[in-house]
């Protein structure tokens, strides 16, 4: 079961956003309990609380942040495939600033509301770094509480072929005898074991690299594929091996159930 705000809770949170300090940009509001308020925006005093991994501030990121990574599994134990922000959107500063453009009458949607007793849902669209998208803001019902936002497009996900295994954080290391920095993209199944893991070995003065797929069970290699040697088309620069978290590696996922 869900664990929302409650009516006590709701009129706490209305009651504490007067006042004028969560609206000062200067100041930051360390949050940590489920009710405690992150920020107040300005202009229409919508209200961004901590919350919980259900409702609130944690809800949207740990769902839809482009920076993490966590795992939402359904009922059949196929990954559930949430909304992320685009990477120009920086948590924390930039909602309050999406959730302001949406909450307009003009967009206000009763048509897909599925809980119009708790929540007032409003559908519309905001550009931002010139990407312009459609978000779902819900606030709770008759209030500026903001419940959950995100995008509806899921253009910003990692590009995974697999519902079955969710993406791990990657890791870089370095060989610096051998000038070899190797990259790792485990995969990993509902109980958050390791499965599959693609190694990516990138030769500097050579500039060319050497992939790897393994196939684990009870966290040992017991298979792999290994590709050819190919020439690295893109940049080796840490930055940018490191922003691979998102890249679409389909190519090589395709091997998994061939091990």
């Amino acid at each position: 079961m869900e664990d929302i705000l409650s009516k006590e809770e709701i009129l706490f949170i209305i009651s504490d956003s007067k006042n004028p300090d969560y609206k000062n940009d200067k100041l930051f509001h360390p949050a940590f309990l489920k009710t405690d308020i992150v920020k107040v925006s300005k202009a229409k005093e919508l209200i961004l609380f901590y919350g919980n991994s259900d409702t609130g501030f944690v809800h949207i990121e740990e769902r839809h942040s482009n920076s993490i990574q966590k795992a939402f599994w359904g009922k059949d134990n196929k990954l559930t495939n949430t909304s992320k922000f685009h990477k120009s959107i920086v948590p924390y500063y930039h909602y309050l600033e999406i959730a302001e453009n949406i909450f307009q009458h003009k967009n206000l949607n009763i048509d897909d509301n599925k809980n119009p007793e708790l929540v007032d849902l409003y559908i519309g669209e905001f550009e931002f770094s010139n990407v312009k998208e459609t978000y779902k803001l819900v606030l709770y019902k008759n209030t500026k509480i903001i419940h959950t936002l995100y995008p509806i497009s899921r253009n910003n996900n990692v590009k995974i072929n697999t519902n079955s295994f969710a993406r791990g954080s990657i890791s870089l290391s370095y060989n610096f005898k051998n000038g070899v920095k190797v990259l790792k993209v485990p995969y990993k199944d509902v109980n958050n074991e390791i499965k599959y893991e693609i190694v990516i070995s990138f030769y500097e003065s050579k500039i060319e690299k050497l992939v790897r797929v393994n196939k684990y069970d009870n966290e040992v290699v017991v298979n792999f594929i290994e590709f050819p040697k190919s020439k690295v088309t893109h940049s080796l620069h840490d930055m940018y091996l490191l922003s691979l978290q998102y890249g679409d590696f389909t190519e090589y996922e395709n091997k998994f159930r061939k091990l």
